[in-house]
């Protein structure tokens, strides 16, 4: 008996020892997560911080997930990319705007490297996803209390009305966070347990009413048409989800195709409203997307340097393009938007390791949510972007079990 109780302690024993490791890493991969989860809220109304500080605690949190950390080609894709466009401050025609912009572009791919490297449970999908929609909701929170004069709440957008903001950020980076967070909503929706989605649904649904509010007081139209397409999304993704999936990416592929060669230009024109706020040529897109084409053709190959469009001086408004395919080619040229455009395939085509139809209805929340903003936003250097297309490309975690 006392030979047996023996025996039976020692195992006990040992279970403790093996126990305590795994306790450990657990413990520290929450920390990881919650740390990156923090970056990516804050990256909502303060993106400069998060290309900076950001970046570099994000670099430390990787640093730390190195023997977690498993390249795989969406990985080596944003790398090769972000290589790139710090290699092309070689050859840029401007300097100093391309180093900000290569910089700004290396800071995003470690966001994204980082956040595929810490998301390995499901609960570290739903931790970074809250993160985000807290981080959104913060920022609406800021808009509503600076602006205590303007606070009559629109339904629909309106080309008349003043645009309402938070001091310090851009109109359009606070509409489009706004826009991602709705499609991280739908993510989230995903992310929980059977008994809790319908509560996530009805949750999720007046959270993106909120965002919704928020952006037609932006006043930014492409955020406006992105989670308008939202619901539209849901509802027709609801019967026949690959179908419908295949018939987005299509329809996404060949929007961007047609505003990149210029086809759409006449169209867009003639639609475009010339207002107090509005001055009829896509407030200057028109202008510049014709300057764009011309300077890809001049240097097709590898491009002029990163964001280099906006110092070129037959630039009339001396802006970006604002079309991520074209201010891409122009600074990285044909090489860089291959890579541009792989990279964002590859990683939202690994949430087929989630084996349901639901992980067409999460990607397609973010593509139509995101081909708007890509169309004619200024969105490639957001980390908020980069960290929440690696959260939609970790899908396949929903298929492990809370052990893994």
């Amino acid at each position: 008996m006392a030979s047996r109780r023996a025996v039976l302690e020692a195992g006990a024993a040992h279970e403790d020892l093996r126990g305590a490791p795994a306790l450990a890493s657990g413990i520290a991969a929450d920390l990881r997560v919650m740390v990156v989860g923090l970056v990516l809220a804050v990256a909502v109304s303060s993106p400069t911080w998060a290309l900076r500080t950001g970046a570099v605690v994000c670099a430390c949190v990787l640093v730390t997930s190195l023997g977690h950390l498993r390249l795989r080609r969406p990985d080596l894709l944003v790398v090769a990319f972000a290589g790139l466009a710090l290699a092309s401050t070689v050859w840029t025609v401007a300097p100093a705007q391309t180093s900000l912009g290569a910089t700004n572009t290396a800071a995003c791919a470690i966001v994204f490297l980082t956040v595929r490297a810490v998301v390995r449970r499901p609960r570290d999908l739903r931790v970074l996803s809250i993160s985000i929609v807290g981080g959104c909701l913060y920022g609406l929170a800021q808009l509503w209390f600076q602006n205590p004069l303007l606070r009559a709440v629109r339904l629909r957008y309106d080309v008349e009305a003043a645009r309402v903001g938070v001091e310090g950020l851009n109109y359009n980076a606070l509409a489009y966070a706004f826009a991602t967070g709705a499609a991280v909503l739908v993510l989230l929706w995903a992310a929980v347990g059977p008994s809790r989605r319908k509560v996530a649904a009805l949750t999720g649904a007046a959270v993106a009413i909120a965002f919704y509010v928020g952006i037609l007081l932006n006043g930014t139209r492409g955020a406006v048409i992105a989670i308008v397409l939202l619901p539209i999304w849901l509802v027709v993704s609801h019967f026949r989800p690959r179908v419908a999936f295949h018939g987005l990416v299509g329809l996404a592929v060949v929007a961007n195709i047609v505003v990149f060669l210029g086809i759409a230009d006449g169209a867009l024109r003639n639609d475009a409203v010339a207002s107090a706020r509005e001055t009829g040529d896509l407030n200057g897109r028109l202008l510049v997307w014709p300057v764009a084409r011309d300077a890809i053709w001049e240097q097709p190959l590898l491009g002029r340097g990163v964001d280099s469009l906006m110092t070129m001086s037959v630039n009339p408004v001396k802006t970006a393009a604002h079309n991520a395919w074209l201010d891409t080619a122009v600074g990285l040229g044909l090489v860089g938007l291959a890579l541009f455009i792989a990279g964002i395939w590859f990683s939202l085509a690994e949430a087929a390791d989630w084996p349901t139809d639901r992980r067409y209805v999460v990607v397609g929340a973010f593509v139509v949510v995101s081909v708007p903003i890509m169309l004619t936003g200024y969105w490639t250097e957001s980390p908020l972007f980069w960290g929440s297309l690696a959260l939609f490309s970790r899908l396949g975690v929903l298929d492990r079990p809370p052990s893994a």
